[in-house]
């Protein structure tokens, strides 16, 4: 282990340092997506709970950043070390497009200004799987991917009901077999000046054959203070036809300090030169009644990179803190949109 975490610090060394000199030898690309929309909430949405008190909202039309998908800049390199064996990497920085803020990002710290927020990582990919080091994706992500059929875009998609990603890690993806790729990560929590250091660890895998897509994964938070939390799930997908697809998974997490069981359905269809999809989402929260979100959208491809899309999202919540009162939440949200990717 220690010796695979020297390979990855020399490989980020090396690519952070590259100079022009070899900046031919090194598969470097730019990409990324600027997602904008027109979006109105009525106030149920704009309401919050202060302590025991309720601040009603006012219903209003704002511009927004990443209705369907977050809108970020980044950069991914690869050179080749020779015997199949790749240096990697990805930095990928998130922001929202209709102000040019910072987003801090799903596991950044409240607040955060960190740059790459989305993901920062160096590693090595060969025929014995791939290493990477550095802020990445959980395995829950890499694992429930594909099987939500918007990936993971538009209101209520399965992404918003557990941790994404995670600093400080160590992963290890195995090579894919039969379609099968199983990931193993640890992160550490570097918390040195307390009685628990935080680590946190996890496992993913993912399945793939014919039409068929499985998945699950999960991961524990170690915590400095407290008892860790623990989030997994597991999903499974079928694609009749292209653009044409169900997705069903099950996911525990406590990513809200609460925790939460819920199911998720995701859809797809195509229609009239487009595509329908749908999000659905029940969650059972410990000492609340149940509720129900959902969310239905059509985007039309305006050319390989750019769509528009018209998007609706509906959240029926009883309180916004365990501490508060009961109180019905009727959040409603309509938006359209442009989708740019580079």
């Amino acid at each position: 282990m220690m010796r695979a975490l020297l390979h990855v610090s020399i490989v980020a060394l090396t690519l952070i340092g590259w100079g022009p000199a070899q900046a031919q030898t090194l598969g470097l690309s730019m990409f990324g997506l600027l997602d904008a929309a027109l979006e109105y909430s009525n106030s149920d949405a704009n309401s919050t709970v202060e302590g025991t008190a309720r601040a009603q909202g006012q219903s209003g039309v704002r511009v927004q950043s990443g209705v369907q998908y977050g809108s970020r800049l980044a950069f991914a390199g690869a050179h080749d070390l020779g015997a199949g064996t790749k240096a990697i990497f990805t930095i990928e920085h998130r922001f929202a497009v209709d102000t040019g803020d910072t987003l801090g990002g799903n596991g950044a710290v409240p607040g955060s200004l960190k740059y790459w927020n989305a993901r920062a990582w160096a590693g090595l990919d060969g025929p014995w799987g791939r290493i990477t080091a550095g802020r990445q994706y959980v395995p829950l992500f890499n694992a429930f991917l594909p099987i939500d059929v918007t990936g993971f875009g538009f209101y209520n998609s399965m992404d918003r009901y557990f941790n994404l990603r995670v600093d400080n890690s160590l992963e290890y993806a195995t090579p894919t077999v039969g379609g099968f790729t199983a990931a193993f990560m640890y992160a550490a929590g570097e918390s040195f000046d307390t009685v628990s250091r935080a680590d946190s660890w996890g496992a993913g895998f993912r399945w793939l054959r014919d039409n068929w897509i499985a998945g699950a994964g999960y991961m524990r938070y170690g915590q400095t203070n407290g008892v860790a939390r623990e989030e997994w799930g597991a999903g499974l997908s079928y694609r009749f036809a292209p653009d044409t697809q169900l997705g069903i998974a099950y996911i525990e997490s406590d990513r809200s300090g609460l925790p939460t069981h819920s199911y998720h359905v995701s859809g797809s269809m195509r229609l009239a030169g487009g595509t329908v999809l749908l999000n659905w989402a029940r969650l059972m929260q410990t000492g609340l009644p149940d509720s129900g979100r959902w969310g239905l959208s059509y985007r039309v491809p305006l050319s390989n990179r750019t769509q528009w899309y018209v998007s609706s999202g509906y959240n029926a919540d009883l309180t916004r803190t365990p501490s508060a009162p009961l109180v019905q939440f009727n959040e409603l949200r309509l938006a359209v949109g442009v989708l740019h990717r580079f």
